[in-house]
């Protein structure tokens, strides 16, 4: 819900300042955060749902750094989703961050041409 309201607050914002950019790094630093929790939540479901190459015992700063290389679509490759359910949140998360990213820049720079144009105006 944090999220929503914040990418709202950024979306309705008439200028951007440095409170719409602070917004803006939250939202996207929440969905990570979310990302990293729902997938600890399907590592609990199934165990076998990733498979962890450098870690013995998984924790959850793990599921923080897959989270958040994920939601980057770096992804190299230590921790890999193995269950349909898994690669369905990984695939979803990658497009959402991807489509975050290019939605909120796109709002943020046409917020602020239109800002620099009624200031020379």
């Amino acid at each position: 819900m944090i999220v929503y309201k914040l990418i709202f607050q950024v979306a309705k914002s008439k200028v951007v300042n440095s409170v719409v950019i602070l917004e803006s790094i939250n939202a996207y630093l929440l969905i990570g955060l979310s990302n990293s929790i729902l997938a600890a939540l399907i590592n609990r479901i199934s165990e076998t749902a990733y498979s962890f190459s450098n870690t013995v015992n998984e924790s959850f700063s793990d599921f923080i750094y897959y989270g958040f290389i994920t939601q980057t679509t770096i992804g190299y490759g230590d921790i890999s989703p193995i269950s349909d359910l898994a690669r369905l949140h990984s695939i979803t998360f990658g497009v959402v961050g991807q489509l975050y990213l290019t939605i909120i820049i796109a709002i943020l720079v046409g917020k602020f041409i239109s800002q620099k144009n009624e200031k020379a105006s």
